[in-house]
């Protein structure tokens, strides 16, 4: 029986880690809890790039906001579409300095990856971004507990 439960606990730590889409249901359960009405969250990652502008055009005629998860090295190569996202009222996430796959880098430069890019964006912006999300949405052990201590800077 132990070893059964030891088997199944280490074949969900490895859905966690490996498979993005993949979540608890507990988690599913709480986000589904807070919801108050229908919500649709657009969201975009890997930018910003040369067509973030005509994205931002179609968002603004639409009167949609949406969230950014951008990379800190392309936030930097392209400050002033930075500066427009938040110009015009659509929150942006960090996304990592580089977007590396983070299941097997070590702590050291995970922590580099979230603060590359949380200093990038807060330099551009003035505000530290409040949300991340994993490039490729992989993660990797305790991942959680690095992001919070990221959090508390």
């Amino acid at each position: 029986m132990i070893f059964f439960a030891l088997t199944l606990a280490l074949a969900l730590y490895i859905l966690y880690l490996f498979i993005p889409q993949w979540d608890s249901w507990l988690w599913r359960a709480k986000r589904k809890a807070r919801a108050n009405g229908r919500v649709c969250c657009l969201t975009f990652d890997d930018g910003p790039s040369k067509w973030t502008p005509g994205v931002l055009d179609i968002l603004k005629k639409a009167g949609i906001r949406a969230t950014f998860f951008v990379t800190g090295e392309r936030a930097a190569a392209y400050p002033d579409i930075v500066r427009k996202i938040s110009g015009e009222g659509h929150v942006i996430g960090s996304h990592t300095m580089t977007h590396r796959k983070l299941t097997f880098v070590n702590g050291d430069t995970l922590e580099k990856e979230i603060a590359g890019c949380n200093d990038t964006l807060k330099s551009i912006t003035g505000v530290s971004p409040s949300l991340f999300r994993a490039p490729h949405g992989f993660k990797r052990p305790f991942f959680k507990r690095t992001l919070s201590r990221w959090a508390s800077h």
